[in-house]
């Protein structure tokens, strides 16, 4: 819906208008913006001048889904040049992969909750993520982020092993708690690279 909107918009919406945006969303918000992207967009702008331009607007790290892990090289340099982390991501079938993928990963591990075969109770998921971030947590203490399907919680991973924290997420409200140390954690990291979003 909200690619329908944009394109209907006065003037459609292109990269420079996004951009724009972020300038005057950033006289206001004060917490990392994630861009979420394809690719192409920035091959077509330009990796040298996307990321320039990240970096002048106050854009943190971008999430590109379509870009393999085999082919982020070709983009990792110039990002990590201005500062822009580029947030790797991880399914439950990415086993093979997934400590390569964790040792290299900037920012947070984002793991598609979606992937986890169905039908799967968000309890189920939880315990198939944890897996995950055992896996994660023999190379990296990167932090792991999966959203939930159905609006119940996010879930939120800290940097030791398993350290569990699940928000509801339109409030950000603690709902459940894993370790002890999960709270410590959140109250020192909660505010960097995790944003609450509204899952409908």
């Amino acid at each position: 819906d909200a690619n329908v909107r944009a394109l209907s918009a006065p003037g459609g919406c292109t990269t420079d208008m996004v951009f724009d945006m972020i300038v005057r969303a950033r006289e206001h918000v004060h917490v990392p913006i994630v861009l979420l992207t394809y690719l192409n967009p920035v091959f077509k702008y330009g990796y040298d001048a996307f990321c320039k331009r990240c970096s002048e607007v106050g854009v943190d790290a971008i999430m590109i889904p379509d870009l393999p892990f085999v082919e982020k090289q070709e983009l990792a340099p110039t990002a990590a040049n201005y500062g822009v982390d580029i947030i790797s991501i991880v399914a439950p079938t990415t086993k093979e992969r997934l400590q390569a993928i964790a040792k290299e990963a900037n920012g947070y591990l984002y793991v598609m909750a979606s992937a986890i075969e169905a039908p799967a109770s968000n309890n189920e998921k939880i315990s198939a993520i944890a897996d995950m971030i055992h896996c994660v947590r023999e190379v990296s203490d990167i932090p792991v982020v999966a959203i939930l399907e159905g609006g119940e919680a996010v879930l939120i991973v800290g940097f030791n092993q398993y350290n569990i924290v699940i928000l509801e997420p339109k409030t950000g409200k603690l709902v459940k708690k894993g370790i002890q140390d999960s709270t410590q954690w959140f109250e020192k990291n909660g505010n960097r690279f995790i944003t609450y979003y509204p899952v409908e």
